[in-house]
């Protein structure tokens, strides 16, 4: 028999740990001792909440290192992975066997002799736990029905969720104020986050104004005369964005900046009510930044950028005229060259 606190071998018959005095406890078909749905399901939110917050935290450190691109894509779903595993593996075999949910609900992570597990069996146990979210979710449903409250992760890896010496009795409420804060929280660090998006400028300007180095370019930032990249394959800018990767106009870009106009203030008066600021502003402000006319001979065509309802209420007002080529190619120039 193995202490439930220290991991420690004890002979069958103590009823205290010679390691560190915790009563023994031996583990039974009486399903009291384990970690039901609903007590598992709480730890889970906390839990979620404490990994969203490092994540989120973790990716807003990462873009000052990677521009706004599929590098970064990449880096960051690798990263948020990373975080969850060494999070659960860590925890759930350390002296604690369990994470922090899991930890303030009384609950514990065992195997079959009520020891604490490796970290191997704990990396084992944790993507086993997405084969229990790919099969619909079914594999954390068999919690409530198997008689050690066994998950199908669980069962994988050889492990129990067993109740610790020391339950919270009030666990529902602490992991309702726990997830109604961590909502909060979450909440209020994803409008920073975005604001701090969109008012970004990593490019480096020379006197003129014009950018001279490439860097990420905030939707608050991009003035008249800026080059940028597109963020997807047509150079129509179709989805939503908070920063582009804006560039030297010597170097190949999509579009052009030519034009920008200030709304008035008031109620966010809908995208679709915005499409005439394209004729209306955009063609002439289009013709004397390039000194041509806007008509079917022009190599141009243009397009804007308006303000959505989540930018309008963080004090977005204006909007972005700009030009790509009709065929749709990159340019390696300034369209007034």
């Amino acid at each position: 028999m193995y202490c439930k606190k220290c991991g420690k071998e004890t002979p069958g018959d103590a009823k205290f740990c010679d390691g560190c005095g915790q009563p023994l406890e031996v583990l039974t078909n009486d399903s009291s001792q384990y970690g039901g749905f609903w007590i598992r399901f709480s730890a889970y939110v906390i839990d979620g909440v404490i990994v969203l917050i490092s994540t989120l935290l973790a990716s807003f450190l990462l873009r000052a290192t990677y521009p706004a691109d599929n590098t970064f894509v990449y880096a960051d779903t690798i990263m948020s992975l990373t975080i969850a595993w060494v999070y659960a593996a860590v925890l759930h075999s350390s002296s604690w066997q369990a994470t922090l949910g899991k930890k303030l609900l009384g609950l514990k992570v065992v195997d079959y002799e009520g020891a604490r597990i490796s970290f191997g069996r704990a990396t084992g146990r944790y993507f086993a736990e997405l084969l229990s979210l790919i099969l619909l979710g079914i594999g954390f449903i068999m919690v409530a029905f198997t008689k050690k409250k066994q998950a199908l992760h669980d069962k994988m890896a050889g492990t129990l969720v067993v109740r610790s010496a020391f339950i919270m009795k009030r666990w529902i409420w602490i992991a309702g104020i726990v997830g109604i804060v961590g909502i909060v929280g979450v909440s209020a660090v994803g409008d920073w986050w975005a604001n701090q998006d969109l008012s970004t400028d990593s490019t480096t300007r020379d006197g003129s104004g014009q950018i001279s180095e490439a860097g990420d370019l905030g939707a608050f930032k991009i003035n008249v005369g800026d080059c940028i990249l597109s963020p997807g394959e047509s150079v129509e800018f179709t989805e939503e964005f908070t920063k582009l990767v804006g560039v030297p106009c010597t170097e190949l870009h999509d579009a052009e900046i030519v034009g920008a106009i200030t709304l008035p203030e008031g109620d966010f008066p809908g995208e679709d009510s915005l499409d005439g600021v394209l004729n209306e502003f955009c063609v002439p402000a289009y013709e004397k930044y390039v000194g041509i006319p806007y008509d079917t001979d022009a190599p141009h065509v243009i397009y804007l950028f308006n303000p959505t309802a989540d930018s309008w209420a963080q004090g977005d007002r204006e909007v972005l005229c700009y030009a790509s080529l009709t065929s749709g190619e990159q340019m390696g120039a300034s369209i007034r060259d």
